[in-house]
């Protein structure tokens, strides 16, 4: 009998963890999380994609405050 659960052995699995790690991407909702709580911008929508514009175009780092720096020199 097989369980219906998959395990950490899933080769799917693996490989969709691998991708979400190689890509930062739970630092990036992270970084934009912090940056949402400290600017609290009226569009939040707006804010999310300037900054992942600005983060493109200037090629930054990603660290938990990239977004919240971003925003703070534009002060």
């Amino acid at each position: 009998m097989t369980s219906a659960l998959k395990t950490s052995e899933d080769p799917v699995s693996e490989r969709k963890k691998l991708y979400m790690s190689e890509r930062q991407i739970p630092q990036l909702f992270e970084a934009l999380m912090a940056a949402i709580m400290n600017n609290e911008p009226d569009d939040h929508y707006d804010f999310i994609i300037e900054s992942l514009t600005k983060m493109k175009q200037q090629k930054l780092p990603l660290r938990w405050d990239t977004f919240i720096q971003m925003h703070d020199n534009n002060k």
